[in-house]
C-alpha cells in the first residue's frame, strides 16, 4: 500500500505542469558555449604541453579536468537556475583572470587569418567539427541529467515536461534529441544509395536495437509497476519507439538534402491542418479504447518529429559544408536571420493566432520553439570556436563519443534512472543528497562516454 501511494505521488509530481517561458529555457543552456570557453582556457593553463593525440585522450587526469571544468558547470546551471547569473559572472571572470589577453589574441587571430579557415583553424575543415560535437554531446548530457533529476525536489518544476501546452527545458530536450541526430544524418551528409531496398535494409538494421530498447523499457516499466506519465507518449509507447520510427520513415521518404527542409515544412503544415480539423481534440480527450488510441500521443506526434527531423537535416547539410573563415561568419549571420524569422513566425502563431506550443502533440508551435532554442545554442558554439580556436588538448573528450553512440548513452541513462528510482525514494531526498546522487550519476554517464565509447 505504501509503495502504491508513493507511485501515485511520483506520477502527480510530474503531472499537470505548464512549463515556463522560452527565455527560461534558453538562458541556462547558454552554459554550453560558456563552459566550452572555460574548459579551453583552464586546460590550456593546466596542461600547456600536452598534445592532442590519441595517446593522451583517455587518461584519468584529463577526465577529471573535463568533468570538473565542463560537466559540473552544466549540472549547476540546470539545477540552480536562480543562481545562474552568479555562475555566469564567476566563469567569465575566471576566464579573463586565467587568460587576460584572450580578447587581444582572438582579435589577432581574426584579423590575420580571415581568408582561409584551413590554415587558421584546421578543426573547422574536418568532418567532426568541435562546435557541433560540443552542442550535440552537451544537449545529450543535459537530457540525461534531466531524466533523473526531474524525480528529485532539487530539479526546478518549471523545467519538467508540460502536461498539454507550454514549453520547458525537458520539452525542448526531446526535440533537441531529434535535431541532434538529424544534423549528422545521411541526409545532412548528402549520402544516398541508388539502391533504395539496400538503404531500407540498412535502416532496419540500425533501428532494430532502438526498437529492442523500447520493448525492454516497456516490459520493465509494466513488470515492476514503475511510475509512468501516460499522457507523455501513451500507454505502451516510449521515446525509443519514436526514434526508431523516425529513423525508418526518414529512410522511406528518402530525399536529397536540398529538399529536406521543404518536405519537413510541408509535412508540418499538413499535420497542423489535421490537428486543427480534429486530431488535437482526439489526442487530448479521446478515450483509450484500442492499441491506437492507447498510444495516440506517440503515434501522431511522429508527424511533428519527422518534420523537425527533415528541417534539421537540411540545416545540418549547410552546417557540415566546408567554408572559409569569412564563410563561417556569413553562415552565422544566416543562422541569426533564420532565428529572427522563426521568432516572427512564433509571434504570429502564439501571440496573434493564440496557438500554444505542445510537446504532447508536437505541433507547429513546439517545432518553432525547439528550432529557435537549438539554433541559438549552435550559433553561440560556432562563435566560441571562431573566437577561441582549439589548441593542444582542449577538446572535451568526456563528452566526445562516436557519432552514433548517443543512443547507447541515452539507454544507459534510462537504466541508471530506473535503478536509482527503485533503490531510493527520490521525492524525499534532501538537496545535498540529490546533488550527490546526480553528480555521481553524471560521473558514471560521462565515464562511460570517455573510457568505453
Amino acid at each position: 500500500m505504501e509503495d502504491e501511494q508513493y507511485k501515485l505521488e511520483k506520477e502527480n509530481w510530474v503531472s499537470g505542469l505548464s512549463g515556463s517561458s522560452l527565455w527560461d529555457v534558453v538562458v541556462p543552456l547558454t552554459i554550453i558555449p560558456l563552459a566550452t570557453m572555460f574548459h579551453r582556457t583552464v586546460t590550456l593553463i593546466l596542461e600547456p604541453e600536452q598534445k592532442n593525440d590519441s595517446k593522451n585522450k583517455k587518461n584519468l587526469k584529463q577526465f577529471v579536468l573535463d568533468f570538473t571544468f565542463f560537466v559540473i558547470p552544466l549540472i549547476l546551471a540546470i539545477l540552480f537556475p536562480q543562481h545562474y547569473w552568479i555562475l555566469l559572472i564567476s566563469l567569465i571572470t575566471s576566464i579573463f583572470i586565467s587568460k587576460p589577453n584572450l580578447i587581444t589574441l582572438s582579435l589577432q587571430y581574426i584579423t590575420s587569418n580571415s581568408n582561409d579557415s584551413s590554415s587558421w583553424y584546421p578543426y573547422l575543415s574536418t568532418a567532426k567539427k568541435p562546435f557541433l560535437n560540443n552542442y550535440r554531446s552537451s544537449m545529450m548530457l543535459i537530457t540525461c541529467l534531466s531524466i533523473l533529476a526531474v524525480d528529485f525536489p532539487i530539479f526546478p518544476r518549471k523545467f519538467a515536461k508540460t502536461e498539454s501546452y507550454g514549453v520547458s527545458l525537458m520539452d525542448i530536450g526531446v526535440g533537441s534529441f531529434i535535431i541532434s541526430f538529424a544534423m549528422v544524418s545521411n541526409i545532412a551528409r548528402d549520402s544516398h544509395s541508388s539502391n533504395r531496398f539496400a538503404s531500407l535494409l540498412i535502416a532496419v538494421k540500425n533501428i532494430t536495437p532502438v526498437f529492442i530498447f523500447g520493448i525492454i523499457r516497456l516490459i520493465l516499466v509494466k513488470s515492476t509497476n514503475y511510475h509512468e506519465h501516460v499522457t507523455e507518449y501513451g500507454v505502451h509507447w516510449n521515446f525509443f519507439f519514436t526514434l526508431a520510427f523516425v529513423g525508418l520513415f526518414s529512410t522511406l521518404l528518402s530525399v536529397k538534402a536540398h529538399y529536406a527542409g521543404t518536405l519537413g515544412v510541408i509535412l508540418l503544415l499538413i499535420y497542423q491542418a489535421g490537428l486543427y480539423m480534429g486530431l488535437e481534440d482526439y489526442i487530448l480527450t479521446s478515450p483509450r479504447t484500442n492499441i491506437i488510441s492507447a498510444n495516440k500521443e506517440g503515434i501522431l506526434s511522429l508527424f511533428g518529429y519527422l518534420s523537425l527531423y527533415f528541417i534539421s537535416a537540411q540545416i545540418g547539410y549547410f552546417t557540415l559544408q566546408s567554408k572559409t573563415f569569412s564563410g563561417w561568419w556569413k553562415f552565422v549571420l544566416r543562422l541569426i536571420l533564420l532565428v529572427i524569422s522563426l521568432l516572427g513566425l512564433r509571434f504570429l502563431f502564439q501571440d496573434v493566432i493564440k496557438m500554444q506550443p505542445s510537446r504532447r502533440m508536437v505541433n507547429i508551435g513546439y517545432v518553432l520553439d525547439t528550432l529557435i532554442v537549438n539554433l541559438v545554442i549552435i550559433i553561440l558554439c560556432i562563435v566560441v570556436d571562431l573566437f577561441i580556436p582549439i589548441e593542444n588538448n582542449q577538446i572535451v573528450y568526456a563528452v566526445s563519443g562516436k557519432r552514433n553512440s548517443q543512443l547507447l548513452v541515452f539507454a544507459l541513462a534510462n537504466i541508471l534512472t530506473g535503478l536509482v528510482n527503485v533503490s531510493m525514494k527520490t521525492l524525499y531526498a534532501s538537496d545535498l543528497t540529490s546533488l550527490s546522487v546526480l553528480t555521481l550519476y553524471m560521473l558514471i554517464v560521462t565515464g562511460f562516454v570517455y573510457f568505453i565509447l
